[in-house]
């Protein structure tokens, strides 16, 4: 098995989401459930964590080819909604609906309370068209993102066959995942994994509670992975890569984080824009780890301002462990 260790310069990405969505924030000031009240949209948008990663590359100014599935009656608006310059539409839609990710943020307690709606079903005929997608834009040397959940239809097995037809098309591979499907894709041979500390703990015979079975646990992924990402909310998050530990945290200096929802996949995009200009492991976390603060800050799940990222780099720490 070959790592994909090399620091590469992508000359093409390409982000895949099995299970798009449509993420709703709602402001509904004093959230009682059971009570009519009063609210207003504060966006909604086409999502599912490769749209967020393809949109927060275009915020860097990289381009990137985004596909997966969408339910056909969203097609078009997720056509219009991120046609851009930076981002390519090549979504594939299939019968049914596309899911909704509903944030309801209560501004006098302070909270956000999230729902998750289900979507479309995926059929035999749909993952074959996915396949020859990838097998399409799967190219040597280029990057391929696999982000996400999987919808009802495709099992772990055929997820592990997506990322397969792009390793073996010698594609670099990043992989932001969960559960069964997750664990089907470990021994492969990527570039990029993402995970969060339960996910973490999925993957691992041992228990991860204390830093340092979490920082253990790390460097074993990341001697066969060239790089590993593990985040842990406001606890911060980790970077390891062939016996490199990094901690990288920020100081907010008295500013609120709003929500966690959707900063990994901007972590995601900042580290891979980062890595695109050429730049070292370290500053390319720095960049990641600023760029998902900046989001966890907006109240647009998935979203950011360029001069937060900017800010909050100035404000990042991080230690060699």
């Amino acid at each position: 098995m070959t790592i994909q260790r090399t620091t590469p310069g992508f000359h093409s990405i390409v982000t895949v989401t099995c299970n798009t969505a449509f993420d709703c924030v709602l402001e509904v000031p004093d959230f009682t459930v059971g009570e009519h009240l009063p609210g207003r949209y504060k966006v909604r948008h086409p999502a599912g964590k490769g749209v967020n990663v393809s949109r927060a590359l275009a915020s860097f100014q990289n381009a990137s080819i985004a596909t997966g599935f969408v339910g056909e009656q969203s097609l078009q608006e997720f056509e219009l909604s991120l046609k851009n310059d930076f981002i390519s539409n090549q979504f594939l839609s299939v019968a049914g609906l596309t899911r909704e990710n509903i944030t309801i943020l209560d501004s006098v307690r302070s909270t956000a309370t999230h729902i998750r709606t289900t979507g479309y079903v995926v059929t035999a005929h749909d993952i074959d068209r996915l396949k020859k997608k990838v097998s399409l834009l799967a190219k040597k040397g280029g990057l391929i993102v696999f982000s996400g959940s999987l919808p009802e239809g495709i099992e772990p097995g055929v997820f592990a066959d997506l990322i397969q037809t792009a390793l073996d098309k010698e594609a670099y591979v990043a992989v932001d995942t969960s559960g069964e499907a997750l664990r089907q894709v470990i021994r492969k041979p990527l570039w990029l994994l993402k995970v969060n500390r339960e996910e973490l703990q999925e993957v691992v015979s041992e228990s991860i509670g204390g830093e340092d079975n979490l920082i253990k646990a790390g460097i074993q992924l990341g001697n066969r992975i060239s790089t590993v990402i593990v985040t842990c909310g406001e606890a911060g998050s980790y970077a390891f890569s062939g016996g490199t530990a990094l901690m990288g945290q920020v100081d907010l200096a008295g500013e609120t984080a709003v929500s966690s929802v959707g900063c990994g996949d901007v972590m995601l995009g900042g580290f891979i824009s980062a890595m695109v200009s050429g730049a070292d492991m370290r500053t390319a976390y720095i960049k990641a780890v600023a760029a998902a603060t900046a989001a966890a800050v907006n109240p647009i799940t998935g979203m950011f301002a360029m001069e937060d990222v900017a800010r909050f780099e100035a404000r990042t720490s991080i230690l060699s462990l």
